[in-house]
């Protein structure tokens, strides 16, 4: 094995060790396919220059066909799915603690209780069916719903 092969195959392990540190980039993955193949390119008699140059050229390359491998199945997913606090807007929650008037209450979303702020000055009384306009921080806002308890 000759020590061209074996120095870009380390250089590829490492490119390849700083992705699974760096999750979710696709960075030095490219950087480690570049090398990868310009290792398997060290068996054949070429210079430096050429051994750089597809090196450079390979992982040009792997950087487009993941851009566009990404690109494609990013618009496969459709809308990305909300998550954490963005999940809560839009939800229904029943009033646990009176919302009064610029006074925080607490309402229960999923069985979580949370601090509430109504979106208006006017008071929410116990049971009030709310929905979850806004999240601020550690507390949201809601607005009363015109429903009875379900």
């Amino acid at each position: 094995m000759n020590m061209i092969f074996l120095l870009w195959a380390v250089l590829s392990i490492l490119f390849l060790i700083a992705e699974l540190s760096n999750p979710g980039l696709f960075f030095f993955f490219s950087f480690s396919l570049g090398a990868f193949i310009t290792g398997l390119s060290s068996f054949y008699p070429f210079s430096c220059r050429a051994l750089s140059l597809i090196f450079l050229g390979s992982t040009i390359l792997a950087f487009i066909v993941l851009r566009l491998w990404v690109k494609y199945f990013g618009s496969q997913l459709g809308k990305a799915q909300e998550t954490n606090m963005d999940a809560f807007k839009g939800r229904r929650a029943v009033v646990v603690s009176p919302i009064k008037e610029n006074m925080p209450g607490y309402v229960s979303i999923d069985g979580v209780l949370w601090r509430a702020y109504s979106d208006d000055s006017s008071g929410i009384s116990n049971e009030s069916w709310v929905e979850v306009i806004d999240v601020r921080g550690a507390h949201v806002v809601v607005r009363k719903l015109l429903l009875e308890k379900e």
